[in-house]
């Protein structure tokens, strides 16, 4: 539900990672998502999950670069890795 839910960034210590994480959850259940899951005829009892992901700014040299990764297909949920990379991305 891209939009619907709650994101949060730059997050720092574990004990603000699991807060934030009990907030996303809690999302779940935020006027937006009730109104995205009807509209889209999505079961509430469906569920949904968390994504803590470590990120860097910038390219540091040539043996830099820049992606996204998953361990599933986002489309089709079906396992195995999924996403972009690009090598030297700033130049």
């Amino acid at each position: 539900m891209p939009g619907m839910m709650d994101t949060i960034l730059n997050i720092g210590d574990l004990a603000t990672m699991m807060s934030a994480v009990k907030h996303i959850f809690e999302s779940w259940n935020n006027q937006r998502a009730i109104e995205y899951r009807k509209l889209n005829n999505i079961s509430p009892s469906m569920g949904t999950a968390a994504i803590v992901q470590a990120m860097v700014f910038g390219n540091k040299d040539e043996r830099s670069g820049t992606g996204v990764i998953f361990s599933r297909n986002p489309g089709t949920g079906e396992k195995g890795l999924y996403g972009e990379y690009m090598m030297q991305a700033s130049r």
